[in-house]
């Protein structure tokens, strides 16, 4: 089914109250076509959503704290969405719920991190286990090095490293972190009361940058090959305030962009200079997608009843908004929060939104929205 928005958008865009820094009074009106499907998935809470290359697959997977932890073998495997056929794969070994995942960058393969200290390879076309990496227990963040051959791996919140990790090979390769000059130093950052760890992470398309955030919001940028690090951006807090957990890199690396969850902003940060280039103010949104060019920006306002997409035109200010008003359902939706997910395909046609916590058991939904264009290079 096909829609076409026109005054809706309006009303709903004057009171979300978007600024940027072009000095616009307000976010024009938007009317695009658009095609929206739900996708029924077993599910209480998606906490983890992750969308394929291609678009072509979403792997989902609860949080196991809303089970206490107890293996509800009805939840607990990784699911994969195929959002062409609408068929649901769940992938059956492991023995504990996921805490991370990240597909391969032809998305052949998926990358799962489970708490008991094992990564879990699978074959995504057959849905089936393929290896196992033993890591460490705990909690960690996954992505793929370009090459498709290396994991990125922040082992948990409580330790500053990055590692490095050689799949053929079964065996971490290069250990990324923070160096101290002198054994004063290293001893201070042992006694302080909350070191600045590392929380976000992306990679950069190329795969000689990859960029961590901290508790602090700072942002660092480590090369990857050196390990060396230099500071992006620096907070001007000294405490953990963990605003920053979301960051991109642009496709052509030019760009770092940031969200900042308490400021509700999202912004874009030359990656040479630092210098600010863009700052959009966002009304308390739940989840924030940015398409790889940058040029446009997707949120999920917190009571889950509509996505709304913005076109970003170039360095300052904000443009036009679409509001997509998401489908009635019956699940009894709560507040959206910290489990809600939205992602963009590379070229920007496709949007899916994955992460309703629900009151009733075993029912929840992928929200698939396609675009008759892309929009990102």
């Amino acid at each position: 089914m096909w829609h076409k928005l026109a005054g809706l958008a309006v009303v709903l865009c004057a009171a979300a109250g978007l600024v940027g820094l072009g000095g616009m009074s307000g976010p024009a009106q938007a009317q695009e076509d658009y095609e929206l499907r739900s996708i029924p998935v077993t599910g209480e809470s998606f906490v983890g959503a992750f969308l394929s290359p291609d678009a072509q697959t979403l792997a989902v997977f609860e949080d196991g704290n809303l089970h206490n932890n107890e293996l509800v073998l009805f939840y607990l495997p990784v699911r994969l969405v195929n959002l062409e056929t609408e068929a649901v794969t769940p992938l059956i070994g492991a023995t504990d719920y996921a805490t991370s995942a990240a597909f391969s960058p032809d998305g052949s393969q998926l990358a799962t991190y489970h708490g008991s200290g094992t990564i879990f390879l699978w074959d995504v076309s057959a849905g089936e286990e393929i290896g196992q990496l033993p890591a460490f227990p705990g909690a960690a963040r996954l992505g793929y090095m370009p090459d498709g051959e290396r994991l990125v791996v922040l082992p948990s919140l409580n330790i500053p490293h990055i590692l490095v990790w050689d799949i053929e090979q079964n065996a971490i390769t290069k250990v990324l972190m923070q160096r101290y000059a002198t054994l004063g130093q290293y001893r201070e950052s042992l006694s302080s009361f909350s070191p600045d760890y590392l929380l976000g992470f992306d990679v950069s398309k190329d795969g000689s940058t990859i960029a961590t955030s901290t508790f602090y919001n700072n942002i660092l940028l480590w090369d990857a090959e050196s390990g060396k690090a230099r500071v992006l951006v620096a907070s001007e807090e000294q405490r953990p305030v963990l605003d920053i957990r979301t960051i991109w890199f642009t496709s052509d690396g030019a760009t770092l962009i940031y969200r900042h969850h308490r400021n509700a902003t999202v912004t874009y940060v030359d990656v040479a200079s630092g210098e600010i280039v863009n700052e959009v103010s966002l009304s308390a949104p739940a989840s924030v997608a940015v398409t790889v060019d940058g040029s446009r920006i997707a949120w999920v306002d917190r009571d889950a009843r509509a996505i709304q997409v913005m076109d970003v035109p170039g360095a300052g200010g904000s443009g036009p908004i679409l509001t997509i008003p998401l489908p009635e359902n019956e699940l009894d939706v709560l507040t959206a929060t910290m489990n809600s997910h939205l992602a963009f395909s590379a070229d920007g046609s496709r949007l899916v939104y994955a992460g309703f916590l629900t009151n009733y058991p075993g029912e929840n939904e992928v929200i698939v929205i396609d675009f008759p264009t892309g929009v990102a290079g």
